[in-house]
């Protein structure tokens, strides 16, 4: 680099070397924040939406995933967040929400398009919709 000085050159390395360290300490604690999307699958169930203002019917298939849960916890957490009264949380959208469950303390559930989940410490019970 000419026309820079050693000083120069020298900041340069360890802003450089500062913004990379502080984008992996960033990446690093976002992936601590929710465990992975598991990848064992414990089964599904259906849920079905009664015709309403003159529209048909919708049927869906719930299929439940695990990771660091047993499979009976996870269908009951997402059974629970599906089919029964899960206490909202946060703003207005899908985005700035959670839901919890009585019954199950500590877990949250969250929701996005055609999957969710709910989070404790380390442990997730997901599902996934299709519609059928």
């Amino acid at each position: 680099m000419r026309g820079t000085s050693r000083a120069t050159r020298t900041l340069r390395l360890v802003l450089a070397g500062a913004a990379v360290v502080c984008a992996v300490a960033v990446s690093a604690s976002a992936a601590l924040a929710f465990p992975a999307w598991p990848t064992h699958r414990c089964g599904s169930f259906h849920y079905r939406i009664p015709p309403e203002y003159g529209l048909a019917a919708v049927h869906y298939r719930i299929t439940v995933y695990n990771g660091h849960v047993s499979c009976s916890t996870a269908t009951r957490l997402i059974r629970g967040f599906w089919l029964g009264k899960p206490v909202h949380h946060g703003g207005p959208s899908d985005a700035q929400s959670w839901w919890t469950l009585k019954g199950l303390p500590g877990w949250r559930c969250r929701e996005g398009a055609g999957a969710g989940s709910c989070t404790r410490h380390n442990s997730i019970a997901a599902y996934e919709v299709r519609v059928i």
